[in-house]
């Protein structure tokens, strides 16, 4: 994204209540994917997450409803307490509009609302690989987080890539470790069954390389001691899978992993770990996307996921 995109970002974020503490923009809208080649901005749908203070969370919904009415569906005439009882009570802990017309700017927007303590619970734990998983790729922050939501979010890539390392062999390419990161919230996303395209993964990663590589280079740079990286961009990774290393990086992995259940030969950890992470990313997909029904509306509902359908078997 160009400076005119980021600044049309940020004249978007100008419509919402000034209380958010974070927000970026990620998707087709923002970053390079094949099959979604537009010229401008405004030609693709914009997604945008905002993050709010958790003791300002209400209050948000309550200016939000009055300054934008027409973003919520009929869940609105519940009010503000009702619509943040609904966003914090069923995973992912987000609340999503979508399909929401800005006219001033020409632009089609889709945003997401979530509390401070689940974006960074989300970062650092991994309960529901949503919102973390949408910023192991690149994406545009519009306001900068603050030191505490910065480390979270550090924390969210340098968990990425240990888990990358662990699914890959001795020898990798860029174009494998990175389809390898992205891929790890897409395993078991309730959305690939239907209305995604099923190479979505790969038309992420090809046309944002150099973008991964620079996100993750300095924590890349930090293992130097058990990973070897190329001098140059179509060189190969060699990396240490010692039982010792396998085993730290194990250890260090924030959600609760079996260790102990290995076999001493460690044979199963990559299929124990592929498995963890396909539950919990079809859990909380599963569980959003019905929950966005009801806050898109009906109409709305069908409207995206026939666009998304209509994408998917074009390709």
């Amino acid at each position: 994204m160009g400076s005119a995109g980021l600044d049309l970002c940020r004249k978007i974020v100008t419509r919402f209540p000034k209380t958010m503490c974070f927000s970026f923009a990620y998707g087709s809208g923002v970053k390079s994917q094949i099959g979604y080649e537009k010229k401008h901005l405004r030609d693709n749908i914009v997604d945008l997450v905002l993050c709010v203070e958790d003791d300002k969370m209400m209050e948000w919904h309550r200016k939000n409803i009055e300054k934008n009415p027409h973003d919520y569906s009929g869940l609105g005439i519940f009010g503000a307490w009702a619509i943040t009882k609904y966003q914090i009570s069923i995973p992912a802990n987000v609340y999503c509009n979508t399909l929401i017309p800005v006219k001033d700017e020409n632009v089609t927007i889709k945003y997401s609302v979530t509390r401070k303590s689940d974006l960074i619970e989300d970062a650092t734990q991994w309960t529901y690989l949503y919102l973390s998983g949408r910023l192991h790729k690149p994406v545009q922050f519009i306001q900068e987080p603050d030191e505490t939501l910065k480390k979270a979010l550090d924390k969210n890539l340098e968990t990425a890539l240990t888990v990358a390392l662990l699914l890959l062999p001795e020898k990798f390419s860029n174009l494998e470790l990175f389809y390898t990161i992205a891929e790890l919230s897409y395993s078991g996303d309730f959305r690939m069954i239907f209305g995604e395209n099923p190479n979505k993964v790969n038309n992420i990663v090809k046309p944002q390389l150099e973008s991964f590589f620079r996100l993750y280079k300095p924590l890349i740079e930090q293992r130097r001691l058990t990973l070897q990286y190329p001098h140059d961009f179509g060189g190969q990774y060699i990396q240490e899978k010692s039982r010792e290393i396998v085993f730290e990086q194990l250890k260090s992995i924030p959600f609760i992993y079996p260790v102990d259940n290995l076999t001493n030969e460690l044979k199963d950890y990559r299929v124990q770990l592929r498995h963890i992470l396909r539950m919990r990313v079809f859990r909380s997909s599963a569980l959003q996307s019905i929950k966005n029904i009801p806050t898109a509306g009906f109409i709305k509902s069908l409207k995206y996921s026939y666009a998304k359908a209509l994408k998917t078997f074009k390709k």
